[in-house]
């Protein structure tokens, strides 16, 4: 029973904790850009000291909310699984809503197209999400895909979406355009379809998302965007 409150008590301190961190500025810098970053990497985007960067990373570190791995002499950290990855997205959801924007910092390549943790994030994901509300494939009251959402994801050969705890076709507050992209399930299976049309290549280690040729070509002719 003494051990089940000391569990609850260090989860709420925790919750805590991360809710004072993306409730800032600076948190949301560091929560967009925690998906797979370094501290180097983190420092330069979101203009904070090397030890600012550092801190945040330990404290994330230690309550389990990140993983690290060690290439050479360089550390990477990225969230801890995809329960991690849905708190971080509904509190910056719930934080973005009450906050002016940004002055964003973000490079250019990172805010045309980059990941957030397992989907499609940026100016070109945001396209996407308005185009398939306006065509209806989606139900953002209920954060799921329309019959005809459905189909049309069959059509990109996408016939199966896993069925777990997290929202299957959710809009998540993109960071830079500050707008929503498609998030969830349907976003994480859809950003590993572009990747196996090879509509898109990424640099294992980065965030940033290129398109092909024919990637270029494909999300004209499906989404009706011009990239």
């Amino acid at each position: 029973m003494i051990f089940m409150s000391f569990l609850t008590t260090c989860r709420a301190a925790l919750r805590c904790w991360v809710l004072r961190l993306v409730s800032t500025g600076l948190g949301l810098k560091v929560a967009e850009f925690l998906p797979q970053t370094n501290k180097v990497t983190l420092s330069a985007v979101a203009n904070i000291a090397p030890s600012t960067a550092s801190a945040h990373l330990a404290k994330l570190l230690q309550n389990k909310l990140v993983s690290c791995l060690s290439q050479g002499r360089h550390r990477y950290y990225r969230l801890s699984g995809q329960d991690i990855a849905a708190l971080l997205e509904t509190l910056m959801g719930v934080s973005m809503k009450t906050e002016p924007k940004l002055n964003t910092r973000t490079t250019v390549h990172l805010r045309k197209a980059r990941t957030c943790y397992d989907h499609l994030a940026g100016e070109v994901a945001v396209g996407i999400y308005d185009f398939m509300v306006e065509q209806a494939w989606l139900l953002p009251e209920r954060d799921v895909l329309s019959s005809l959402g459905i189909k049309k994801f069959q059509g990109l050969g996408i016939n199966f979406i896993p069925q777990t705890r997290r929202k299957c076709a959710c809009g998540c507050l993109d960071w830079s355009e500050r707008r929503y992209h498609l998030g969830g399930s349907a976003g994480a299976v859809l950003l590993a379809t572009f990747e196996q049309n090879q509509w898109i290549s990424r640099v294992s280690g980065y965030r940033e998302v290129l398109f092909t040729e024919s990637g270029k070509k494909a999300f004209k002719n499906v989404f009706n965007l011009t990239i």
